[in-house]
């Protein structure tokens, strides 16, 4: 397993770069900013209870589409996409 193990850190470690990070920040933020602006939307009326756990599952979704695919599944907005409802039926 050791050389299994090297071989794929290997392969992996050009993603986890400094100067790749640097490049796919703008994708967190833009997701967060959108985040940010739909609970705030949520509070608008006041204090309420937020799902958090639900909030990071999209955020996560959305981070890995857009940094590792290039593709957006938009699931900051909706939940509507077919690959979004594939994995919540899936879990």
């Amino acid at each position: 397993k050791g050389e299994e193990h090297r071989r794929q850190r290997k392969i992996l470690n050009p993603v986890f770069s400094i100067a790749h990070m640097r490049r796919i920040m703008p994708v967190f933020q833009h997701i967060t900013e959108q985040v940010v602006e739909k609970v705030t939307a949520q509070l608008k009326d006041g204090p309420r209870e937020i799902d958090i756990l639900e909030w990071m599952g999209k955020i996560a979704l959305e981070s890995i589409a857009l940094a590792g695919f290039g593709h957006s599944f938009n699931t900051v907005e909706s939940d509507d996409h077919p690959y979004v409802r594939s994995i919540k039926d899936f879990l």
